[in-house]
């Protein structure tokens, strides 16, 4: 599934330091792509759908750990160099999530490795996550992880979020938004 995500400029609520928020999903925005990619690729039996409604992408479905299966994930298509550029000025991320309170990775790509760190939003409570480049974490593109530094804002090529908790589940994510922060 293709789905349309508009690039926001402005300003994110972030308590301190600097920040540009990335990625609304109200209309009128420039449009770019969100793709699920299941673990269908691999056999397995995992579900999933994301859709924009009232300004919320809402990533939802089921985990199924039949056929060797056990995650489900979203990602954008290949960021702009405005965006790219916004995230190699900044030292963290920050997102507004309202979740189902399972944990989900939020995933950065970049040409060498996927950066991987955990978040667990409340369930039907929105909540404003800060993610620092330091939590971000190398994995191999099958998800194993590798031994070397965290993200420290290399050119990124695609975010992304994917739910692999091991264990078959429905879950939800709705993000309002999605920014850059630079502390101060």
């Amino acid at each position: 599934m293709v789905l349309a995500f508009c690039l926001v400029s402005g300003s994110a609520s972030a308590k301190s330091g600097r920040s540009q928020q990335l990625f609304g999903f109200a209309a009128g925005a420039k449009e770019a792509t969100w793709v699920v990619v299941n673990d269908g690729v691999m056999g397995g039996a995992s579900t999933s759908t994301a859709v924009v409604k009232n300004g919320v992408l809402t990533f939802s479905g089921n985990v199924s750990l039949e056929n060797n299966g056990g995650f489900a994930s979203m990602r954008t298509g290949k960021l702009s160099s405005s965006i790219t550029s916004a995230m190699g000025s900044a030292d963290a991320l920050v997102v507004r999530v309202r979740g189902s309170g399972t944990t989900f990775f939020v995933t950065v790509d970049t040409a060498e490795y996927w950066y991987w760190a955990p978040i667990t939003p409340t369930a039907n409570t929105w909540i404003t996550v800060t993610i620092a480049y330091s939590q971000l974490k190398p994995r191999s593109r099958i998800g194993e992880p590798i031994n070397d530094g965290p993200y420290a804002g290399q050119r990124a090529t695609r975010l992304g979020v994917i739910i692999t908790n091991k264990q078959a589940e429905p879950f939800r994510l709705e993000i309002d938004w999605v920014a850059t922060k630079q502390s101060a």
